[in-house]
């Protein structure tokens, strides 16, 4: 990201999550994050006099934009210099880029057209804080344009398209609660489906019994899943998870599946897509997400499952990352708007799942939002590895996230107060998704849509949630109760930098 004022910097760190650090280094602004850069030079006016103001770039820097991209935030002053641009209306005046026109642009606060038009760079990107330009910002987050004003090359669009819910998302998130949908699992126990069902035609002849399954559902029922997916989309939510929690290589190994993990995670992600598509179409005021569901695995890279060999491990660190890969890789090609490393009981293992995603992200050269939900086990308040809610975030806040959360294990009364230090301490966006109270001893799940409701309530009154849903037991009757709840109240305000 290259910048020529400080107010620019100001804007990328109000509106991104991955620019926390602010600091002067040599008498020039920098964004203290990995892979992520901030370097300030002079302009000398607008597009007029650019070359000049490329000219006061090092070598090195332009060479590091040509091959590798980059991100140019200018002044007001040099949008105003170089178009005469109106700046009253709605997108700050039409922009015609001089050296290419096929690449027309709409200017803005910042004058950023200046970055797409010198040629060097994929995106350009506003410093309008107040919201009234927005989109390939969500590149770094930062405000930025409305894509119906720009003309992108075929090489921006591809990238566009992965990007363009991040704004999105970052941008909803300041305005109200979304809505996380509810248990697939207690859905797919509606269908009674028998062994025969869950082999389907493909798996007809497959050498062991596959029953319970679930995952394997989106290649041999993918009407069910679909369905489930739209009974909580009409339930009101905002983010739908694919049906993925336990596809990965290691999960699949139960089953003898391992082969089959890039088929279940990317048709999972298109289902959810293409059901998340339909309702986003029919109210595009309100935008539906698909988080790709990244459960913890069987194992645990943090203790052993033998009490006789406390040193053994059933897994390492770069076997989980090795099958984590897999799993993200296939959920990223599908096309998940978020990836959700989920109901964490092991930190380790969610180092090894974040350590896979953001490889994976560095070297497609994308960012896709990623939100992460621990368990408390019990009524110890730690997890299953022993950390408290204090520790857990201190150990997962190395990676820019969208939101840091709790789900399973407890009910809503229970997670409560757990929720509540977690908001306290954290920077990022918060996520609760309970259990529906705990199960009964028969392992069902008795507390009533308008039970949990009354419980939800709790968390929007105490404003420690930015997102709202339901795990275990829940379904698509408590998600549209919650969903009605959440329109009643306003989000969680993050937490600032002192």
């Amino acid at each position: 990201i290259y910048t020529d004022k400080s107010n620019a910097l100001d804007a990328a760190k109000i509106c991104d999550q991955r620019i926390h650090q602010i600091s002067k280094i040599d008498g020039k602004l920098f964004a203290i994050k990995p892979n992520i850069r901030v370097k300030s030079f002079p302009f000398t006016g607008g597009i007029r006099d650019f070359q000049d103001t490329i000219s006061n770039i090092d070598d090195a820097i332009i060479e590091m934009i040509k091959t590798n991209g980059g991100i140019i935030i200018g002044s007001t002053n040099m949008d105003e210099a170089a178009f005469g641009g109106d700046t009253s209306s709605s997108y700050y005046g039409r922009c015609i880029n001089p050296i290419n026109e096929d690449f027309t642009v709409g200017g803005s606060s910042g004058g950023s057209a200046a970055a797409i038009s010198s040629g060097l760079v994929d995106y350009s990107l506003g410093t309008d804080t107040m919201g009234s330009i927005r989109i390939p910002a969500s590149y770094c987050g930062i405000v930025g344009f409305k894509p119906s004003q720009f003309i992108f090359n075929n090489k921006n669009l591809k990238l566009l398209k992965i990007i363009s819910s991040m704004a999105n998302i970052f941008d909803i998130l300041n305005e109200r609660i979304l809505v996380l949908d509810g248990a697939m699992g207690i859905m797919i126990q509606q269908y009674k489906f028998s062994e025969s069902d869950y082999r389907g035609e493909r798996f007809k002849d497959f050498e062991s019994s596959v029953q319970g399954n679930n995952d394997l559902l989106s290649l041999t029922q993918p009407e069910a899943i679909s369905t489930i997916h739209k009974k909580y989309l009409e339930a009101g939510a905002d983010i739908i998870e694919t049906n993925t929690f336990s596809s990965t290589s290691i999960g699949m190994a139960d089953y003898s599946m391992e082969s089959i993990v890039y088929d279940l995670n990317f048709e999972s992600a298109k289902i959810a897509k293409i059901a998340a598509k339909e309702f986003t179409d029919l109210n595009p005021e309100k935008p539906r997400f698909v988080a790709g569901s990244i459960g913890p695995t069987n194992r645990t890279a943090s203790m052993s499952p033998d009490v006789n060999d406390p040193g053994f491990r059933a897994v390492n660190f770069d076997d989980l990352v090795e099958s984590y890969s897999e799993q993200v890789n296939a959920l990223i090609d599908g096309g998940v708007d978020i990836l959700l490393v989920e109901t964490i009981f092991d930190t380790l293992n969610a180092k090894a799942a974040l350590f896979a995603i953001d490889s994976i992200l560095e070297n497609r050269k994308i960012q896709i939002p990623i939100m992460v939900s621990g368990t408390i086990t019990d009524a110890s308040g730690r997890t299953l590895s022993g950390q408290t809610v204090e520790a857990f975030v201190a150990s997962l806040s190395h990676i820019p996230l969208l939101s840091i959360g709790f789900n399973c294990a407890l009910g809503a009364d229970l997670l409560l107060p757990y929720m509540k230090r977690l908001s306290n301490i954290t920077e990022f966006h918060t996520s609760a998704h309970p259990n529906a109270g705990l199960p009964n001893a028969f392992g069902e799940y008795d507390q009533t849509a308008e039970e949990m409701q009354v419980l939800i309530r709790e968390y929007l009154e105490s404003k420690c949630v930015n997102i709202i849903g339901g795990c275990c037991g829940t379904t698509p009757d408590h998600i549209k109760l919650i969903a009605k709840e959440a329109n009643n109240f306003l989000p969680r305000n993050l937490k600032k930098d002192e």
